[in-house]
C-alpha cells in the first residue's frame, strides 16, 4: 500500500525493481539506487580491519573457521529444528573449527533441551560481540552458516559463501547466483551436508554486485534533490560539489 501511494521508490536491487514494476508501478516513479547496506559494509570494513582484534583474540586463522549465528524464532523456538542445528554443527566442529556468537535467547532455548551441553560440545561458543568484531570475522570466515537476513546480504558484501538454514529466504538472488544455499533445517543430516558441500565447492563471482557499486547514500539523495527540483517547477536549481549533493535556490 505504501508502494503505490508513494512518488519515489528507491529500490536497492534490480529484483526489487522487477517487484514493483509487475505491481504496475510505473516506472518514472522507480530509481534503483543500490543498498545502503553495502555502502554500510564496505566502510566499516575498512575500519574493522584497523580496529578490531577478534582474530587474534579467538586465535582464529583466515579463511580457516566457519562462522555460525542461530537467532531466528522459527529455529529456537522450535526444538527439533534447534537440536537438528546444532547437532550439525557439532558434527561439523569435528573438521573445522566453528564460531558461534551465541544470542541470549538461543543459550536460553538450548538451556531448555536435554542434554544441552552435548549440543555445544566442540563449537567455539563465545558471548554476542560488536559490530566490528562480527563485520571482521565475516569479513574471514571461509562459510557463514546462518538464519539472520542481514547476515545473508553482509557475506555477499564480503565475498564469502553462506549457507541459510531457514525454508526460505527473501533475498533470492543470492540463491540463484550461488552465493546462498537454503537448508531447511529439517534434520541433522540435512543441514550437516548442505553445510559440507558449500565448503567444498569454489566460491561464486559478482561480490557485491547485486546491491549496487558501494554509493548507494548518494544516489539516494541526488533522487530526492532531483524529486524537489522538479517538484518546485524550476524554483530551485540542482547542483554538485566534487563530494556531495546540494541544492540552490
Amino acid at each position: 500500500m505504501v508502494d503505490h501511494l508513494s512518488d519515489l521508490l528507491l529500490a536497492p536491487t534490480q529484483s526489487a525493481v522487477n517487484n514493483l514494476e509487475r505491481e504496475a508501478i510505473s516506472a518514472d516513479r522507480i530509481r534503483l539506487v543500490g543498498d545502503v547496506m553495502y555502502d554500510v559494509a564496505l566502510h566499516y570494513g575498512k575500519k574493522a580491519d584497523v580496529s578490531s582484534d577478534v582474530l587474534a583474540r579467538l586465535s582464529l586463522r583466515e579463511g580457516k573457521y566457519v562462522l555460525a549465528t542461530i537467532h531466528r524464532a522459527e529455529n529456537i523456538d522450535n526444538p527439533a529444528q534447534l537440536s537438528a542445528i546444532f547437532g550439525a554443527l557439532v558434527e561439523l566442529a569435528k573438521d573445522v573449527t566453528v564460531v558461534v556468537p551465541l544470542h541470549p535467547w538461543t543459550r536460553q532455548a538450548l538451556d531448555g533441551l536435554l542434554p544441552a551441553i552435548h549440543l555445544l560440545s566442540g563449537l567455539r561458543v563465545i558471548e554476542p560481540i560488536g559490530y566490528l568484531d562480527m563485520t571482521m570475522l565475516e569479513k574471514h570466515a571461509r562459510v557463514i552458516v546462518t538464519d539472520s537476513g542481514g547476515v545473508q546480504k553482509e557475506t555477499v558484501f564480503h565475498g564469502v559463501p553462506c549457507v541459510t538454514l531457514r525454508y526460505e529466504t527473501e533475498w533470492v538472488e543470492l540463491v540463484q547466483s550461488g552465493w546462498n544455499e537454503l537448508v531447511p533445517p529439517r534434520n541433522e543430516k540435512e543441514v550437516y551436508m548442505g553445510i559440507l558441500g558449500v565448503l567444498e565447492r569454489s566460491v561464486p563471482n559478482g561480490k557485491g554486485q547485486f546491491y549496487g557499486d558501494g554509493c548507494a547514500a548518494e544516489a539516494v539523495v541526488r533522487a530526492l534533490i532531483q524529486e524537489l527540483w522538479l517538484a518546485l517547477s524550476g524554483k530551485a536549481q540542482l547542483g554538485h560539489g566534487d563530494d556531495s549533493c546540494y541544492l540552490i535556490y
